[in-house]
């Protein structure tokens, strides 16, 4: 599954024509299928939250889908699920929500609907991680593993830090 959704990206990242030929296939009732399970495999989430930034990369017809589907909460709800404070064991988890964050990017970005869902389901969850992100601007880092009752990695460290900054960006996407 994990390879037919990568070759799927990459052919979706062509270009209008081969975004809709996906889409209209029922890719996207399959991500949104993959995107709610409890246990999903990591590997595969990513694929699919790949596959689902790539049909909506400037493709507003799959970025309305992706919206009557109720992929934003979705997105927001994996999002909430996986933004657990990273420990050493956990960085897949951080790498499932720089991968929501970035299909959400692509989903919102120039449709209005799209705006409006997040701002009523996401941006307590975009707040939370951004202002992980302001936190991890400060000098003091190291009071991070304090904060967070974890030992956190350079990896992680690093993994969360970028997904404060996505959740920033988005917020200033919203604005």
């Amino acid at each position: 599954q994990k390879l037919i959704l990568d070759w799927l990206s990459e052919e979706a990242w062509k270009g209008p024509e081969q975004q809709e030929e996906i889409a209209n296939f029922g890719a996207l009732d399959i991500i949104h299928n993959i995107i709610c399970e409890e246990e999903a495999n990591f590997q595969l989430l990513n694929s699919a939250l790949w596959l689902m930034q790539n049909l909506a990369y400037s493709n507003t017809v799959n970025k309305d889908r992706i919206g009557q589907l109720g992929g934003i909460e979705k997105l927001f709800k994996l999002t909430k699920r996986y933004s657990q404070s990273c420990t050493h064991d956990n960085l897949e988890k951080s790498t499932v929500v720089e991968s929501a964050l970035a299909a959400l990017v692509n989903s919102i970005i120039d449709h209005p609907k799209n705006n409006k869902r997040t701002i009523v389901c996401g941006l307590d969850v975009l707040l939370d991680l951004a202002e992980s992100y302001i936190d991890d601007k400060k000098p003091e880092i190291s009071k991070g593993i304090e904060r967070n009752k974890g030992i956190r990695s350079v990896e992680c460290r690093k993994a969360g830090f970028e997904n404060g900054h996505l959740a920033t960006l988005l917020l200033e996407i919203i604005k």
